[in-house]
């Protein structure tokens, strides 16, 4: 059986770009405790559903990343 062996720079990337959705969410969370007048503690207690939504929203990401790499590559052949 081949092992898959994942590049470190590839991880590092991918890293980046689920920590900056997480860090979007984490604006909406505040942005949604600001206009509703709500306990900052929502910060805390909110973080499981800050959570699935930045794996949800990454998922999002990576399929139109995929779409757009697929569709350079079509292009250059």
């Amino acid at each position: 059986m081949k092992n898959i062996v994942i590049p470190y720079t590839a991880l590092k990337t991918e890293l980046k770009w689920f920590v900056s959705i997480w860090i979007f969410s984490n604006l909406l969370n505040v942005f949604a405790i600001l206009f509703y007048n709500t306990q900052w503690i929502e910060l805390i207690t909110y973080q499981p559903l800050i959570i699935f939504i930045s794996v949800l929203l990454y998922l999002v990401a990576s399929l139109v990343r995929l779409i757009i790499y697929g569709i350079k590559k079509r292009r250059s052949h």
